[in-house]
């Protein structure tokens, strides 16, 4: 990215990338039907803690709470373990959340 653009994103609350992202919020809006949010527990790139905001939210905007659930991977059930040939979690993640 441009020097130009990361200052406008940083110092000016116009910046029309910045407005567009808050119109887009993921955690303003409540589901009105099924959600099944598939997160592994220590993914390094998105901790578990934005699922578990958004899942809170969802309830505080009227989400019912028999359509929105949260399930919590375990590193332990990945196919392929962290160590040194398999750093990530994020990316060891996918085939076990979507499989």
């Amino acid at each position: 990215m441009k020097p130009t653009f990361i200052n406008s994103f940083n110092n000016d609350l116009n910046n029309p990338f910045k407005v567009r992202l808050e119109e887009n919020n993921v955690y303003d809006w409540t589901p009105k039907t099924k959600i099944n949010m598939i997160h592994c527990a220590d993914d390094e790139i998105i901790p578990f803690s934005m699922p578990q905001t958004a899942y809170n939210k969802f309830l505080e905007n009227g989400a019912s709470a028999d359509n929105i659930t949260l399930s919590k991977i375990p590193t332990n059930k990945l196919s392929q373990q962290i160590d040194s040939t398999h750093l990530f979690i994020h990316s060891n993640c996918e085939s076990t959340a979507y499989g």
